[in-house]
């Protein structure tokens, strides 16, 4: 879909998401849970068209979903865009007073362009986080409508084109005086209601669930979940990729041969060479480069043909996002600046080193960042524990976690139990301690879930946390002594963290030359923005480093690789004469 508006131009093209109503037009794409029942389609579109847009004073979060929605007049002069509360069915755009252009393709956006630049507070913030922050991506001026907005759009050819944007819901944490076992009683309801709500609406034989199986807790969870409410193992599909030597395809071989279910397990062999090659580094930069480096797809890329084999496909991304991000430290955070030190210092640095060609050094470009953080409308909550947990959602799991949703989305349909609004609600009451290390959750698992004929899912170990201890009726993992005992055999030894999604570190380590070879053809060239010298450096230097290769060189390669694509289109531009001012 694409609309593309000026005063004396008007164009829209829709697409098979696109619906006639009696006053206009709606695009929408993905589905949401109304009045305990799952809409997409036509239905959702009724649904919308009936209430969230035609009621002024709507209450949006009761469209309980992933999903974005565009509803453009009959008359051509007002538009309205809502979408979900995480922003995972993105909408691009640029807008200035004479121009309007909105699609949910990115390139489409781009190449309508006049001036097409690289944006540079998002160059550092990629080479900082991976990702890009806020409504930005990597070329100026093209934005994405932020999670959990609705926006409203004037058209008209005398006065242009007016946009205004309201949030209607952000992150308020309230903690209430539960304890751990009334908490770990509601956990599991609320997961029950999602799974029984799927089967009721979605999950009809001869159906195929797919899911993605890891060594990790939360897809265990989900599978237990959906063999507990009578879902065949028959009709069950796993996915797995990675590592030959990481844990998850140990356990959830243990775990796919105890159910008897198909799974699909994708594994770096010797072909592992092309994470390091152009034609592979330009495909999924060309999926997910504008906000988010090329090695968050790679895996997911490798499996989606086998995606098309499953009708839905349930992933636990990310599992259960506050219980990670919060600990003793943020407790104690009193001041916005305080807070976006904070964000700064526990996201680490992906790139280390002096790369940029403008001089900008890492301490300039974190102060940069700081300030933009600092600014942003994100944090404008009641107190820091909210602000810190709506900055998070509203940047990692869109920007960075679940970039390759798209992807996965075009072979089948994505459900996300663990974005399901009702458990978000009820996890953001959770009281500090037994939020804290996923502790309730954890709790919920063990004591809740795997018990009677899943009972035996606890004699598995979780993907490097091993097993669960217990203490006073509480179900820990005792996460960080592993943590710090890894991170030490790590330097002692030299060894390689396979478990890492995309090991770029052991691929390197398996054959520097041919890695190398493919990495130099790369960086050959000039690069604007980008000193190829200092980044031979580093190469040079860090051939040990494992945070260097599977962070800061792919992020490089990522941006080398959309410079060289945006020269492209620029060249297209003049060739067809659309060039206008460079």
């Amino acid at each position: 879909m694409i609309f593309h508006w000026k005063p004396t131009e008007y164009i829209f093209t829709p697409d098979s998401f696109t619906y006639k109503t009696s006053d206009g037009q709606i695009w929408f794409k993905g589905y949401f849970t109304y009045q305990e029942k799952i809409y997409s389609g036509i239905d959702a579109v009724e649904i919308l068209h009936q209430y969230a847009l035609s009621e002024p004073n709507c209450n949006y979060n009761q469209f309980n979903g992933i999903y974005s929605a565009i509803f453009l007049s009959n008359d051509k002069k007002n538009i309205k865009i809502l979408n979900d509360r995480f922003g995972f069915r993105p909408i691009y755009y640029y807008y200035c007073k004479n121009e309007l252009i909105l699609s949910d393709n990115y390139w489409e956006v781009c190449k309508r362009l006049q001036i097409i630049n690289l944006d540079e507070q998002s160059i550092l913030e990629l080479l900082k986080f991976t990702y890009v922050l806020e409504d930005r991506s990597i070329i100026k001026n093209i934005f994405f409508i932020q999670p959990s907005t609705i926006a409203h759009i004037q058209l008209d050819p005398s006065t242009g084109c007016q946009m205004h944007c309201d949030t209607y819901w952000n992150t308020d944490y309230q903690p209430s005086e539960i304890n751990i076992h009334e908490a770990s009683d509601r956990i599991k309801y609320l997961l029950n209601k999602i799974i029984q709500r799927y089967q009721t609406s979605l999950f009809k034989p001869p159906k195929k669930i797919g899911i993605n199986l890891t060594g990790g807790l939360d897809s265990r969870v989900l599978l237990s979940l959906l063999v507990q409410n009578q879902v065949s193992p028959a009709s069950i599909i796993a996915y797995t990729y990675g590592h030959p030597k990481a844990d998850d395809h140990k356990i959830a071989r243990t775990i796919t041969d105890h159910l008897k279910i198909k799974h699909h397990q994708v594994l770096y062999g010797d072909e592992f060479y092309d994470y390091f090659s152009l034609e592979v580094i330009d495909e999924l930069t060309n999926r997910i480069g504008y906000t988010n480096y090329y090695s968050q797809a790679y895996g997911v890329n490798r499996q989606t043909d086998k995606y098309a084999e499953s009708d839905y496909l349930i992933t636990g991304s990310d599992g259960f996002i506050f219980g990670n991000f919060i600990n003793l430290r943020l407790l104690k955070i009193n001041t916005k600046e305080e807070l976006v030190r904070y964000i700064l210092q526990s996201s680490g640095q992906a790139c280390t080193d002096n790369v940029l060609k403008n001089g900008i050094t890492i301490q300039e470009a974190e102060e940069k960042i700081f300030n933009q953080i600092f600014q942003s409308d994100t944090l404008k909550c009641k107190d820091t524990i909210s602000a810190y947990f709506n900055w998070i959602i509203k940047n990692k799991p869109p920007k960075f976690l679940l970039s390759p949703f798209e992807l996965q989305n075009e072979q089948t349909c994505v459900l996300l139990p663990f974005y399901d609004y009702e458990f978000i609600d009820f996890m953001l009451t959770l009281p500090p301690e037994i939020l804290m290390n996923q502790n309730a959750y954890i709790n919920t698992a063990y004591e809740k879930i795997f018990i009677g004929t899943e009972e035996w899912m606890k004699q598995i170990p979780v993907e490097k946390r091993g097993y669960p201890k217990r203490k006073s009726n509480q179900i820990f993992f005792l996460y960080r002594n592993k943590k710090i005992f890894t991170r030490i055999k790590k330097k002692m030894w030299f060894t390689i963290d396979y478990s890492f999604p995309f090991p770029a570190f052991a691929f390197f380590r398996k054959d520097q030359a041919a890695c190398l070879k493919r990495i130099q053809k790369i960086l050959a060239g000039n690069s604007a923005i980008l000193s190829t010298k200092a980044i031979q450096k580093s190469i040079k230097r860090k051939t040990r480093s494992e945070h260097f290769f599977n962070y800061g060189l792919s992020t490089i390669l990522t941006l080398l690789r959309i410079e060289k694509k945006i020269d492209t289109l620029k060249i297209d531009h003049i060739n067809t004469g659309d060039a206008g001012k460079k």
